[in-house]
């Protein structure tokens, strides 16, 4: 495994932007032999969470897989006030590295995983611009900052600061001033907007823990909205929390999905 810290001034966030990467042993940029897997962190972490905490690099070499995990602080991948990272992602972070890397652009061979925070990333950027992926799994997603939380949420202290995180943090950057969600940070809307269209969507993948209070009621909210458009998808509830026990637990559950039925 070829590992890269990269550093990659963004000229839409007027910034340095921090990226892990791992290339397959054997790599060349004469080359495209293998899968790239795009990985957006939760909230409190940056990307380097996939290799220190989820020790993704193990599959790096394994399944010949390109993986790349930027790190983008608490601003949910979405365009705000602060700063457009949605942009950024799609219009700077693929084409560049693509380009530098001389990865695949194919979306056959190009997954989007997203935990947390980054799941709601990876929701959103998959549907505005889902001709860049093949497939997308989200881990214990927060989709809709606006749904009533669940009950038991009040009841487990250690959730507290992270509600508090996906309520007000969350809904400064996505709701407008009327206190309505902006259009483009829309999950439910964006994915009616596209099936409407016609769009041809990727495979969607929902995970989490059956005790995973933050999540739980969120990703079957979303699972009857992909039902409802007729979008393909799977929803996988097993036993854990809104935590990196869980999400070690279900990391080798989801790449076998993610990566199922392709080939390099």
């Amino acid at each position: 495994m070829i590992k890269l810290h990269i550093i990659l001034n963004s000229t839409i966030l007027y910034r340095p932007v921090e990226i892990f990467a791992a290339l397959p042993y054997g790599f060349t940029f004469s080359s495209k032999p293998h899968r790239i897997i795009y990985a957006l962190h939760c909230a409190m972490k940056n990307g380097d969470m996939f290799f220190d905490d989820l020790n993704l690099a193990s599959y790096v070499d394994r399944e010949n897989i390109t993986l790349i995990a930027p790190s983008l602080g608490n601003g949910f991948f979405v365009n705000s006030a602060f700063e457009h990272q949605a942009d950024f992602l799609r219009e700077e972070l693929v084409p560049a590295l693509q380009e530098k890397l001389n990865l695949r652009a194919d979306p056959q061979h190009t997954f989007l995983l997203g935990i947390s925070m980054g799941a709601y990333g990876a929701m959103r950027l998959t549907l505005d611009a889902p001709d860049c992926f093949g497939a997308v799994a989200a881990i214990s997603g927060i989709y809709d900052p606006l749904m009533s939380p669940d009950k038991h949420i009040g009841k487990n202290k250690n959730l507290w600061p992270l509600r508090m995180i996906f309520g007000g943090a969350m809904q400064k950057l996505v709701l407008n001033q009327n206190g309505e969600l902006q259009a483009d940070a829309d999950i439910k809307n964006l994915l009616a907007s596209r099936t409407r269209d016609g769009q041809a969507l990727p495979r969607f993948a929902l995970f989490c823990g059956d005790k995973d209070y933050l999540s739980l009621n969120q990703t079957k909210a979303l699972a009857t909205a992909f039902s409802l458009h007729d979008v393909t998808h799977e929803i996988t509830v097993t036993p854990g929390g809104h935590d990196l026990e869980y999400w070690q637990r279900i990391i080798p559950r989801v790449l076998a999905w993610l990566l199922a039925d392709t080939h390099n």
